[in-house]
């Protein structure tokens, strides 16, 4: 056997080699790509939740439920995701935007949403409304709102859609207004109410009724009344979530298994 032939024949064995070893990294890069968006596709969505009547709670067996909860089984059927429950809205809001979780699915107005940079509001869920409640022997309530002097408004510092609403108010039709909060839950402000110890509180509607229903000495005043659109926040950069998010309220708003869930606190 001659040099030359020998010599060919290394050289074709190293082509081979080196056509093998460019075959191999091929295979392994389309599968690592294949691997990498497969698990961006299924990857689990972090979605912060406020423990509260409004977003979860956790009953007797130690199981999430709440209205929060049941959207999200019907908005992302198909999407695996973890609830990351938070007592703070402030500290919820920052991991959102942060990016450590991609939805906040705890309800706020669409005007306060809109002003929170670094993220995006889903369509809106569903309208609540407000009330203004007062002693019912308070005949010049309506004086009081359009008079020169001014008049305290009463609203929980948890209550941010009722802080929303007197802000609003005072704004745009009643500039004598002044919005106090404190640190209370509403029912306790309305206890205060009841004493005579504050003259105006505003809340939710069904909560308004609520506590009228059990106060006779108080009143609702449908009058001076607010309705808010109510929706939940995104990370700024959650396009894809936010446009199947949206798809999926649309399609479903209205729907009497909707409005079971946006009524059930209401009903309790």
């Amino acid at each position: 056997m001659s040099q030359l032939s020998k010599s060919k024949r290394i050289t074709i064995a190293n082509g081979f080699a080196i056509l093998a070893a460019a075959l191999l990294m091929w295979l392994f890069t389309t599968r690592r790509s294949q691997r990498e968006s497969a698990q961006s596709d299924s990857a689990i969505i972090k979605v912060a939740v406020d423990l509260a009547p409004d977003g979860l709670r956790v009953d007797s067996l130690g199981e999430m439920t709440g209205r929060a909860k049941k959207l999200l089984e019907l908005l992302l059927p198909q999407k695996e995701y973890e609830i990351v429950p938070f007592s703070s809205r402030s500290e919820a809001i920052e991991e959102l935007v942060k990016g450590n979780v991609q939805l906040y699915a705890t309800t706020m107005p669409l005007s306060m949403a809109n002003k929170i940079e670094g993220t995006k509001p889903t369509e809106w869920l569903y309208t609540s409304s407000f009330y203004l409640l007062h002693k019912s022997n308070n005949t010049d309530w309506k004086a009081d709102f359009t008079g020169e002097h001014p008049v305290e408004v009463w609203v929980s510092e948890e209550d941010q859609a009722a802080i929303t609403i007197v802000e609003n108010l005072a704004e745009l039709n009643y500039p004598s207004l002044t919005v106090k909060k404190r640190e209370l839950p509403t029912m306790q402000l309305a206890i205060q109410l009841s004493k005579g110890e504050i003259n105006y509180l505003i809340c939710d509607k069904a909560l308004a009724e609520a506590i009228v229903a059990v106060d006779s000495t108080l009143q609702s005043s449908k009058e001076i009344g607010f309705e808010l659109q109510q929706v939940w926040l995104l990370n700024g950069q959650s396009d894809s979530l936010k446009a199947e998010i949206d798809s999926a309220i649309i399609l479903h708003r209205g729907s009497k298994e909707w409005q079971d869930i946006i009524n059930e606190i209401e009903k309790k």
